[in-house]
């Protein structure tokens, strides 16, 4: 609870991290990162932003140096990690459909060379034709096929669809967005590495209302309408930043290096387990 950790009673990686914490290592978590958020916070003074800190699993708005909310998130896991990016918020998709982005074509659906049957049935896709038409999924037997024949796989709107309700299309070259999910129940989770590179958004309605400069009751009636349509906004800048410290409250909270990309040292860890 000092910490700031779920209390689950679960020792993982989050726990083992801040049970061997230092106050000289969490002095130079700080200090690593300082100057940096200074120069961001600096350069971003008086504007409407989000936010989305890696390592901490949260987004978080902000608008004329207020944060009028923030949310969890799931991020990517270190296998299929949320790139670093500088990005833009350029629109909202009511009630999306999905097609799964070439890392889950890649290491999911054509991992062996050939169609793995079973996760596209786990993931509740078709296979559909350059005319959008369904066709079996015999048509192709692996990858090239896929690619020459202008096929794709496609997940209608609904409620398995991997996006929920909501997708926020952001302008970057690695195929990212923000966007609810039909799987909520992982917002529960201290550790929320487990996503494909996209990040999902708990607290969707709130960025939705905020990005339009609307209500949740407002969101809520336009979710109602079940079909699928997309409304264009004037762009939002949209961050994703690896700050190990993140102030929560009077508190500071400390998280792991999620993928390793710490230049200098790591933190001082004990030759002996924690005791506890």
């Amino acid at each position: 609870a000092d910490a700031g950790i779920e209390i689950d009673g679960i020792v993982d990686e989050v726990t083992r991290f801040n049970l061997n914490l230092s106050t000289r290592d969490k002095l130079r978590l700080i200090d690593a990162q300082f100057s940096e958020m200074e120069r961001f916070f600096n350069e971003n003074a008086g504007q409407r932003f989000v936010v989305v800190n890696l390592p901490a699993f949260t987004l978080r708005a902000f608008s004329n140096d207020q944060r009028p909310f923030e949310s969890r998130v799931v991020v990517g896991q270190p296998g299929r990690p949320t790139p670093l990016m500088n990005t833009r918020l350029t629109g909202i998709v009511f009630h999306p459909g999905w097609s799964p982005p070439p890392t889950i074509l890649d290491k999911d659906i054509f991992r062996n060379g050939g169609v793995d049957a079973r996760a596209v049935k786990r993931l509740g896709l078709r296979l559909v034709d350059d005319d959008g038409k369904t066709v079996p999924l015999d048509s192709i037997a692996d990858k090239a096929d896929y690619a020459a024949g202008d096929y794709r796989f496609y997940q209608p709107s609904g409620d398995r669809n991997a996006l929920g309700v909501l997708k926020f299309d952001l302008d970057n070259p690695f195929n990212v967005y923000l966007h609810d999910t039909n799987h909520r129940e992982l917002f529960a989770k201290g550790a929320r590495a487990l996503s494909s590179g996209c990040i999902r958004v708990d607290r969707y309605r709130e960025l939705a209302a905020w990005t339009l400069r609307q209500t949740t009751a407002d969101i809520d009636r336009q979710l109602a309408d079940r079909r699928t349509r997309r409304l264009s906004i004037e762009p939002i800048p949209v961050y994703t930043v690896y700050w190990q410290a993140e102030s929560t409250g009077k508190r500071v909270i400390y998280h792991p290096d999620l993928y390793h990309l710490r230049k200098s040292p790591p933190p001082r860890t004990s030759d002996k387990p924690a005791q506890r």
